[in-house]
């Protein structure tokens, strides 16, 4: 596996419905809208990590602060 460059600075939507990368969990976007999170675009996806666990977002599902 490539190390990832989380180069996209970014805040989830609050009605947005994220997935835990690894398993078929859903959490809602209210659950981590309230921090600016680093992610990166993986296929279709933002991935980003929150309390130790990674997340997959629709790219529609974000707002994109800042691109490095």
């Amino acid at each position: 596996m490539t190390p990832r460059n989380f180069d996209t600075h970014i805040r989830v939507k609050p009605d947005a419905i994220i997935q835990s990368y690894y398993s078929d969990r859903l959490y809602k976007g209210s659950d981590v809208s309230e921090s600016e999170q680093m992610a990166v675009l993986e296929g279709k996806h933002y991935v980003f990590r929150f309390d130790g666990i990674a997340f997959g977002v629709l790219p529609d599902d974000v707002e994109i602060l800042d691109r490095n």
